[in-house]
């Protein structure tokens, strides 16, 4: 055991530190590109829930509706192409559909539930290659991929139990060989007490964990979110470089706090400030998105008669820390209230947002002075 800490310590100081500072970008902001997404229309623009965004190498914009249960290409402009599968049992079919990626090779890989699967389809639909995958996990995540074309499926090796860690299995066959597994960090979260389900989420009282993210170009993004330093790893856990970034700790709001304690009652935890950031991201190219804490900001919250819940209308912004996959800064872009982040590449991010005029994807562009 002292053999191996001496030889963890050596690999952590010996890892390339990239001061994150100055910002590349001068002053960016994001410009709408194109959305997609009907209250009324045809029925090829209409939307339930969408579960997943993924954009393929020509640029078509795949959409995953886990409510209307279908999977449907748009081009770049959102224009309909085609449907990728379809509802059912049978193969290229799925009943749940639980993961969507775009491959290097242009392939659309799909991991579906009920039964469990992986299926590769061409960007016409047409089914390349499946094997079945069976495993009882649920989470956000639950499967990657990497440039090489291999997808990386969440399991473990045996039946979850509490504190276990979750690795990631490579199965690239339809005999399901595993040819890589890959530990990942637990969260060992701190502060959180109770949860609240909302359109943006699953929300929680601003906890210190450790959070990561999977990186296509096959490595691990790390950061203990209490202070902005991230390490990122080979999947053996080795410490190739760390990105170190500023952090300004904000306070909760008198708003903020009353807001949870009127959820989740006068227990609960809540912390005087927040942690450095909520979340880690990584794009197709590699590039590490980090969503920041900050300030919330009151929104206006509309209640159907006779719904008696709390209002929860104390929102963060979605703002975002944008790095190279080698750890420079390239600056801050803060999304449209209601735009969740789907999906990104180079200077273009995808995100689903909600409105008046129902689910959509919308499409943005980084422009910069």
């Amino acid at each position: 055991m002292t053999r191996f800490i001496v030889i963890a310590l050596i690999l952590l100081f010996s890892a390339t530190t990239v001061s994150a500072e100055p910002p590349r970008w001068s002053k960016p902001r994001l410009v709408e590109t194109v959305r997609i997404g009907e209250l009324d229309g045809d029925d090829e623009y209409l939307f339930g829930r969408i579960a997943f965004v993924a954009v393929g190498n020509d640029s078509s914009i795949y959409v995953a509706d886990t409510q209307r249960k279908i999977i449907r290409r748009y081009g770049a402009s959102g224009m309909y192409l085609n449907d990728i599968g379809r509802h059912g049992e049978g193969p290229g079919e799925y009943r749940g559909i639980e993961g969507l990626e775009c491959l290097r090779d242009g392939r659309v890989v799909v991991r579906s539930g009920q039964p469990g699967r992986v299926t590769y389809f061409l960007p016409d639909g047409t089914i390349d290659d499946e094997f079945a995958f069976q495993s009882g996990l649920g989470a956000q995540r639950l499967f990657e991929y990497d440039v090489h074309g291999n997808v990386y499926l969440l399991d473990t090796a045996e039946l979850p139990v509490p504190d276990q860690e979750w690795k990631f299995i490579l199965r690239k066959t339809r005999d399901g060989d595993v040819y890589q597994t890959i530990t990942l960090p637990q969260k060992n979260t701190v502060g959180s007490s109770g949860v609240v389900y909302t359109a943006d989420g699953t929300l929680v009282p601003c906890p210190t964990k450790t959070l990561h993210a999977w990186s296509p170009l096959g490595f691990l993004i790390v950061g203990r979110n209490d202070k902005y330093d991230l390490a990122v790893t080979e999947p053996d856990g080795r410490v190739v470089r760390r990105i170190v970034h500023t952090c300004e700790a904000v306070s909760l709001t008198d708003g903020e706090r009353d807001q949870w304690t009127a959820w989740l009652g006068d227990e609960a935890k809540l912390p005087d400030k927040k942690p450095c950031f909520r979340d880690l991201l990584v794009g197709d190219d590699g590039r590490i998105w980090v969503l920041r804490h900050l300030p919330a900001v009151e929104r206006p919250v509309v209640r159907a008669p006779g719904d008696e819940r709390p209002k929860f209308a104390w929102r963060e912004p979605q703002t975002f820390d944008v790095f190279e996959p080698e750890g420079h800064f390239l600056g801050t872009v803060t999304f449209p209230w209601g735009a969740m982040l789907a999906a990104m590449r180079g200077e273009e991010a995808w995100a689903v947002a909600s409105g008046d005029e129902g689910p959509q994807v919308v499409g943005y562009k980084i422009v910069t002075e």
